[in-house]
């Protein structure tokens, strides 16, 4: 029984490998498949023999070659299951569905004004339910793998909560847990601007686990801490409202009667700066929002209060399709349960 249970797991590590290159290269020809998964051309055949007759990988056409036979080309099956991406704004919300291929098959607006807790957890619901109730009409699969929340810095945690009642307690729940719940589907959430630094970093630094304080200005100033790659959790809130602390600063910045913010953003980012670097000294600082899209100088001002001490940066949001990279990190985070449903 021991030898047979060790002989499944070295199977799926296997098939791991060889789904997360499919992944990452598109197609590749079994003995470059075994070369770049460092495992046998006897190990990939079987391996991807029960993921063929799964319909999670299919051979495409031959393709020409300097000579003898031609190889045949291996790739994942794009509509063996789906990812389904939600962007949660403050003024919209929208879904958008990726196939295996990391392509985007179907999109729509869920709602486009602001949603919040009950509402925008039914909005959620009217949308993936659609998409298992009607993927074939939509062009897309059914089987959902995973389900993704890209909620942005000036949606608060508190939107995202569900209240539960009994006639003995009340509790609040995460909304990506009663999701989870419904769907039976792993859920990730994260931010638009901790996701697209993240990834940005990766990218840049050699750093395997950036630490820096992100602050975006928007309805109100929002501050998010990441240590060792992760959004620090204060209190249950992972996106800080600091907005009080620039108050305090002789009324530099202030509300106007619609309730948005205005006023002289340098000292008061200054101030709200230095009151967290005092808590987490880190050593890169990105500054984001409207104001700062819109007044160079800001970034210029606010740096130089803190000279070498900290880098003080500007984080274009304006990204395209963030939804897309947010995706195809799904994606690999699936690969284990596509191995699952395979073997198991």
């Amino acid at each position: 029984m021991g030898d047979i249970l060790s002989q499944k797991k070295i199977r799926a590590q296997n098939a791991e490998k060889i789904l997360k290159e499919l992944l990452r290269s598109g197609e590749l020809a079994r003995i470059d498949l075994a070369n770049k998964c460092n495992v046998s051309p006897a190990t990939v055949t079987q391996v991807v023999t029960p993921l063929i007759e799964r319909n999670i990988i299919q051979e495409s056409e031959q393709v020409a070659s300097t000579g003898g036979r031609k190889p045949v080309l291996l790739q994942l099956v794009s509509d063996y299951g789906c990812i389904i991406v939600i962007e949660v704004l403050f003024s919209s919300v929208a879904g958008h569905v990726f196939d295996l291929h990391g392509n985007e098959v179907f999109s729509s607006v869920i709602s486009d004004h602001s949603l919040k807790n009950d509402r925008l957890y039914k909005g959620i619901i009217g949308f993936v339910e659609n998409v298992k109730n009607n993927h074939e009409k939509l062009g897309c699969s059914g089987n959902i793998l995973r389900l993704g929340l890209l909620v942005h810095e000036d949606v608060s945690d508190t939107d995202l909560l569900l209240l539960y009642s009994t006639d003995v307690i009340s509790e609040s729940v995460p909304m990506e847990y009663s999701l989870s719940g419904k769907f039976g589907t792993q859920v990730t959430l994260d931010r638009i601007a901790h996701y697209s630094l993240n990834q940005y970093l990766k990218k840049t630094l050699t750093l395997a686990s950036p630490d820096y304080i992100y602050i975006h200005i928007g309805e109100s100033i929002t501050a998010t801490i990441v240590l060792d790659g992760k959004a620090v959790s204060v209190k249950g809130q992972t996106v800080l409202d600091v907005t009080q602390l620039s108050f305090e600063n002789r009324n530099r910045v202030t509300r106007d009667n619609s309730g948005s913010l205005s006023g002289d953003y340098p000292p008061a980012l200054t101030k709200i700066i230095s009151s967290l670097l005092v808590l987490f000294p880190v050593n890169t600082v990105f500054l984001g929002g409207v104001p700062v899209e819109n007044d160079k100088g800001i970034i210029h001002k606010v740096s130089a209060e803190f000279s070498s001490r900290v880098a003080v940066k500007q984080w274009d949001e304006r990204l395209a399709n963030v939804s897309k990279p947010f995706a195809h990190t799904l994606l690999e985070k699936s690969i284990k349960h596509i191995v699952r449903q395979a073997f198991y």
